[in-house]
């Protein structure tokens, strides 16, 4: 996203990158942003306990990971109804439809990813629109209550599977 970053200024001076989260790559990135002149747009967080009030102030999701399992971060943008700009990279496809609950880009490429962001940035109602259905998208596929539900389907199919071998070695 430091890559990304002077390419989507030019199209939208005033837009602020807020980085959350740390890691041993923090001192590299801030080094970069520096070199990259763009540190008067760029906000390092560190560590937050209100990841949700965070979001709020958001207008897109950006996780730009050249590996991802299942990035909780992605439903928490999602569920919050943000459009998600991310790496199509492992488990990030499964939770991102490119073109309707954000966008996916290819791993490492900075072009692509400021593009899609300038896209999301550039179509305001589009962009709600995708948000919407993103938060849809969690709740319908990976709500508490649905996840619930499929792990006790499972135990009762799992169950009967059981007893019915346990039945069928009791008549042999």
């Amino acid at each position: 996203m430091v890559e990304a970053a002077p390419e989507v200024l030019a199209r939208f001076r005033g837009v602020r990158f807020v980085f959350v989260g740390d890691g041993p790559m923090e001192d590299e990135l801030r080094e970069r942003v520096a070199r990259l002149g763009i540190a008067d747009n760029v906000e390092f967080l560190g560590h937050r306990d209100d990841v949700p009030a965070v979001l709020a102030d958001a207008d897109v999701f950006v996780l730009s990971s050249r590996s991802e399992a299942f990035p909780n971060a992605i439903v928490e943008a999602m569920m919050s109804g943000l459009p998600v700009v991310a790496s199509s990279v492992g488990g990030i496809p499964e939770l991102v439809e490119d073109g309707r609950t954000g966008r996916l880009v290819p791993p490492g490429d900075a072009a692509h990813l400021a593009a899609a962001v300038i896209d999301i940035l550039d179509h305001p109602d589009r962009a709600m629109q995708m948000g919407q259905t993103a938060r849809r998208r969690i709740e319908e596929q990976y709500s508490f209550d649905r996840m619930v539900h499929q792990f006790e389907t499972l135990y009762l199919r799992e169950l009967a599977a059981r007893n019915g071998a346990e039945r069928e070695r009791e008549v042999a």
